[in-house]
């Protein structure tokens, strides 16, 4: 979840315009915003289906 919320941080922060812009200011169209709230979504979706969508069998006979 550490990720998610990193993410999230990157995304407000590009939000305002304080990383990877020339001036700080409201800028919701920016792709570096757009992309770390995209990153954000996967991480946190990844993080929810981590306990059912992701579980093997622990002892699996190889063929």
């Amino acid at each position: 979840m550490t990720r998610c919320w990193t993410a999230v941080a990157g995304a407000v922060a590009s939000l305002f315009g304080f990383i990877h812009s020339e001036a700080p200011g409201f800028c919701p169209t920016s792709p570096w915003f757009l992309g770390r709230l995209l990153a954000a979504a996967i991480f946190f979706i990844r993080h929810q289906g981590n306990n059912s969508w992701f579980k093997a069998d622990k002892d699996f006979e190889y063929v």
